[in-house]
């Protein structure tokens, strides 16, 4: 049995006698790099040390950075550990970058994959715990 709606296959799927100038094939979703990739290097105590900014935490997490400094705000992850050096001769801004060690952002994500967050669900106090232990037990190994 042949389809009915087979007649229809030939005939345009736009009106008038132009084809369409902005319809073509979707552009495919742009390649972003991983979160780590362009780490920020300070002394801390003499020691060459790796870190990251907001943005590379909430590429981590799948959000924006407007978002980590407002959970941040509220509570729902602890501050930021490290500062960057003061910038120099600007009047907006008053401290540092809020920086995280690879092993924090890699405590956020664990906690975020465990809790849903990666998937688009809103934070809960079992992540704000998850966070605060991770970092926690991170400080306690350095000590």
């Amino acid at each position: 049995m042949s389809d009915p709606l087979a007649v229809f296959d030939d005939l345009k799927d736009w009106p008038g006698r132009r084809e369409p100038v902005n319809r073509s094939t979707p552009k495919p979703e742009p390649e972003y790099p991983p979160w780590d990739a362009k780490p920020r290097t300070y002394r801390v105590q003499g020691v060459p040390t790796e870190f990251y900014t907001v943005g590379d935490l909430a590429a981590a997490v799948n959000r924006t950075p407007r978002t980590i400094r407002h959970w941040e705000r509220i509570g729902v992850i602890p501050p930021a550990t490290f500062r960057s050096p003061k910038p120099h001769k600007t009047a907006l801004k008053e401290t540092g970058d809020r920086l995280y060690s690879h092993a924090q952002i890699e405590v956020v994500v664990e906690a975020a994959e465990a809790e849903g967050i990666l998937d688009g669900k809103a934070p809960t106090k079992a992540f704000t715990a998850r966070i605060i232990k991770g970092w926690v037990a991170l400080q306690q190994q350095k000590g």
